[in-house]
Parts: structure tokens; C-alpha cells; sequence
């Protein structure tokens, strides 16, 4: 095979990977994404055009008429898109203990939303209130989880108490909160029986504090105080 033989075969190659690549994204987020962004554009401007509570409550409005998936695709795209001028609209759907939004999968996608579109000091109360109140394991596990990508020392005391959640896996990402925020790794074991973990819980909320200064001098390193 020559050289331009072997260029023409190459080239190919890369046109047959890129046409499978193009067909199986439109296979596979057809169905959300496209259709996702462009009502967006148009809803955004809509929002944008009111006053902000009449905005949040419009937002409201047309995320609850779209079916689950589709909400939940359209809170990461506001997040991704829109960025921090998305916030206000992304924390209304959480509401008051979920008041807002009754589809507990939707509230957990706006909970991660947030986490990616939000400040660490203006939202973190936020995503803190979600923890406390909501009662759905799956917003629970996505505050956690942004507590601990955001370093939030206040939450600790919550985090804590959501080690003793009945849900493995509020359990496993709140101890994985604690890690990132301490930089302390004890071994807790979310499988472990429940005396064993208790156990456990009790000993981290005797010691807990002692990780301060350590964690400070960590924030002031990161640029985070």
C-alpha cells in the first residue's frame, strides 16, 4: 500500500469514528437534550423579561409541565449555560421542604444544579436547608455531596447526622463529605451493622472540632478564606 493509499485509509477511519460518535450522541440524548436547549433559549428570555419572583414562579410552572427527565436535563442545562444568573431559579424549585417541586428526582437534579451554578458562600445555607428538611434520600445524597465539593465546615454537624441516615448511600457520600472536608479518614464502614456505625458516629461527633485549625490553614491555601 502506498503512502496516499494509507493517508486515504486513515482519513476513513476518523470519518467513520466521528459519523458513529454523532449518531449515537443523537441516538442516545435525542430525546432530551436538543429539545431541552431550545425551549430553554426561549423560556430564558421569558424569565428574564419579569420580575424575579414572577420569573421563578413562571419557571416553576413550565418545569412541572415537562416530564421528569426532561426537567431534570433542563436544571443541568441552566446550570451549564446560564451559569450564576440561572441560581434563583434552580434554588426555587426546592423550595420549602420540597413544597416547591413534589418529584423528588427533580429536586435532587436541582440540588446539583446549584452545586455547579452556585457560590460556596451564598449557597451553601441553601443546600444545607435541603439536607435538614427534604425528606427524599436522593436530594439528601446530592447535598452532600455538594457540601463536601464546596469544603463547608458549618455543615459538619449535619453531615455527621446524615452518617445515620437509613440510606447507604446518604451514609457512604456524607462520610466522603467529611473526608474532603477534614482531610481525616477513620475507616467508617456505611455497611457496618448499625450499633458499629453508631459507634463510630459518636466517637467522629466527640472529635470533629479538633480538625478546625488544620482545615483552615487548608482553606486559606486553596484561596478559600
Amino acid at each position: 500500500m502506498n503512502k496516499q493509499s494509507r493517508r486515504n485509509v486513515w482519513i476513513g477511519v476518523v470519518v467513520g469514528a466521528l459519523a458513529v460518535g454523532l449518531i449515537l450522541r443523537w441516538t442516545v440524548f435525542s430525546d432530551s437534550g436538543p429539545r431541552v436547549e431550545s425551549a430553554l433559549a426561549d423560556q430564558w428570555d421569558d424569565w428574564q423579561s419579569m420580575d424575579l419572583a414572577d420569573g421563578q414562579q413562571a419557571a416553576l410552572k413550565w418545569l412541572a409541565s415537562q416530564d421528569e427527565a426532561v426537567a431534570q436535563k433542563a436544571l443541568a442545562e441552566l446550570a451549564y449555560e446560564i451559569g450564576p444568573e440561572s441560581k434563583p431559579y434552580i434554588a426555587a424549585v426546592l423550595g420549602d421542604a420540597g413544597k416547591a417541586e413534589p418529584r423528588a428526582a427533580v429536586r435532587s437534579a436541582a440540588v446539583a444544579a446549584l452545586g455547579k451554578a452556585g457560590d460556596r458562600k451564598d449557597d451553601a445555607q441553601t443546600v444545607m436547608h435541603a439536607l435538614r428538611d427534604d425528606p427524599a434520600d436522593e436530594v439528601k445524597a446530592a447535598a452532600v455531596q455538594v457540601l463536601g465539593k464546596w469544603y463547608i465546615w458549618d455543615a459538619m454537624p449535619d453531615l455527621i447526622e446524615a452518617m445515620r441516615s437509613d440510606s447507604k448511600t446518604v451514609r457512604a457520600r456524607a462520610y466522603n463529605a467529611i473526608k474532603r472536608i477534614t482531610g481525616e479518614n477513620k475507616g467508617f464502614k456505611p455497611s457496618a451493622p448499625k450499633a458499629e456505625r453508631e459507634a463510630f458516629i459518636r466517637r467522629l461527633e466527640g472529635e470533629w472540632r479538633g480538625y478546625e485549625p488544620a482545615y483552615r490553614d487548608y482553606m486559606k491555601r486553596l484561596g478559600l478564606e
